[in-house]
């Protein structure tokens, strides 16, 4: 009675089999070192590549900012260099008209050096 419970347990949990074609064949560990080390290779410079454009896109739109707030900074100082001349003149605020120039001036050639 217990080898007939055995066998109808062993019936019961065994799967049955299953042909094998030539997809099923897996290939030994030593022949695909090459190509799983520049499949790892070529995964991890791909997610490398992801993250640098995402650090890009970051830095990019942090300048953009930047530069727009300039724009801003830029416009707020001719506003105020406009009402200064009315208020005391031009030979009055001619020191900050010559700060205002060499500040220009630096600020092109930065922009030269850079491209």
């Amino acid at each position: 009675m217990e080898e007939r419970n055995k066998l109808n347990n062993f019936a019961v949990t065994a799967k049955p089999f299953k042909s094998m074609d030539s997809g099923d064949i897996k290939k030994p560990a030593n022949c695909s070192k090459s190509t799983s080390l520049s499949q790892r290779e070529s995964e991890s410079l791909q997610a490398m590549a992801v993250g640098l454009r995402t650090e890009w896109y970051k830095l990019k739109a942090e300048m953009d900012n930047l530069l727009k707030k300039c724009e801003r900074v830029k416009d707020e100082n001719k506003s105020i260099m406009e009402e200064l001349t009315k208020i005391y003149g031009r030979d009055a605020i001619s020191h900050l008209i010559a700060m205002e120039s060499e500040s220009d001036n630096d600020e092109e050639t930065t922009l030269s050096e850079q491209n």
